[in-house]
């Protein structure tokens, strides 16, 4: 890119951060009509078109991008992004099992890490729990190898917060989670390498929101003063898992809010939509998940491993309370296609949601 180029893509970038998309779509195309190949402005112009929802377009400009450019890594993460704003899981764990790391050490290392990191979110969106544990191993050492210990700890953070939200044993993890802690202490890392966000996640999936409450204040003090902006939205979230966890759906939904804004804003619905649980407001529930089902957010792959199975389940049981067969049905039918091919140790919940749904189908005759 030239200056003039680079600034306007950077503009576009802060515009994606603060989730004002429709602008930022203004800016990656005006760079697009002027450019020849498909790097990262091309990249990101597809990406922001996905999350517009505008996909025949981005399509359009995914092919242009293959045609100019068809062995470039921005175009495989391109098929790669499009693949899960479509939910496509199956078809994006296949590519990612083809994927090859570059040649150079420090690309190598990055490029393993980042395949495995991906992997682990598909597998844990498609309940694979072996999967997540030998991704989550693959990922630590890449970055070991990239001399990152506090990425490494946060890659096995991550990876234990999957497991615990696909039901694995509390106790078993949290001892892994202490073992972890031990090895790499957060005094051992400078205070803005610290995962904070992973350690804070990884107990609050344990249910221990008293151990989640003492690494936000961690958080809170490591960026005190001149780093106050940092982590803002995610310590805002944080904020809100606490007080939806302490009985205060009302104080969730204001922090949760005051976060909505950022590339993947539509990843905040589940959260709001347990807030309103909260509050004996169902209707208001359905809505939150529903607008989160509708999402082509190219970055939604961290979100849909936490959240699109039991979002699925969830609103199958919110239809069913309500009466509406037809849209339970739907719910409880999409969380069993997910979830087919899940680790044995998931199908008592796939069987669970089965029988469900043939007592619904006897109902309706």
């Amino acid at each position: 890119m030239n200056v003039r180029a680079n600034a306007i893509h950077n503009t576009a970038l802060t515009y994606r951060d603060l989730g004002e998309d429709e602008i930022a779509e203004r800016f990656f195309g005006r760079n697009w009509q002027s450019s020849r190949g498909f790097g990262n402005g091309g990249a990101n112009y597809h990406a922001v078109l996905l999350a517009l929802g505008r996909v025949a377009e981005a399509d359009s400009v995914l092919a242009a991008g293959q045609r100019r450019a068809p062995n470039s890594s921005f175009v495989v993460n391109s098929r790669l992004r499009r693949l899960t704003a479509m939910r496509d899981y199956p078809a994006e764990r296949t590519m990612l099992a083809t994927l090859v790391p570059g040649d150079s050490v420090a690309a190598a290392s990055t490029a393993r890490s980042q395949v495995a990191q991906g992997s682990r979110a598909v597998a844990a969106t498609l309940g694979r729990v072996s999967d997540v544990d030998r991704e989550t191993d693959n990922a630590a050492k890449a970055m070991l190898a990239f001399e990152s210990p506090a990425d490494a700890l946060r890659e096995r953070l991550v990876g234990l917060t999957a497991l615990a939200d696909l039901g694995q044993p509390a106790p078993a993890l949290t001892e892994r989670a202490r073992s972890l802690l031990r090895d790499t202490p957060f005094a051992s890392l400078h205070p803005l390498d610290r995962p904070h966000a992973a350690a804070f996640d990884l107990w609050m999936s344990l249910g221990d929101p008293r151990e989640a409450a003492r690494v936000l204040a961690e958080w809170d003090k490591d960026l005190a003063g001149k780093y106050a902006t940092i982590d803002a939205r995610d310590r805002s979230i944080a904020r809100g898992d606490l007080a939806l966890a302490n009985g205060k759906p009302g104080d969730a939904l204001a922090f949760y809010r005051n976060a909505l804004k950022s590339r993947c804003t539509a990843c905040m619905q589940p959260r709001i939509a347990r807030a309103f649980e909260s509050l004996q407001r169902p209707d208001s529930a359905i809505a939150a998940y529903e607008a989160y089902l509708r999402s082509t957010n190219p970055d939604q792959l961290p979100s849909d491993a936490r959240e699109l199975a039991r979002t699925y389940n969830r609103l199958g049981e919110l239809y069913e309370a309500k009466g509406d067969t037809k849209r339970a049905l739907q719910r409880y039918g999409d969380f069993v296609e997910l979830w087919k091919n899940a680790d044995a140790a998931l199908q008592p919940k796939v069987t669970e949601v089965r029988e469900r749904i043939t007592k619904l189908l006897r109902k309706t005759g």
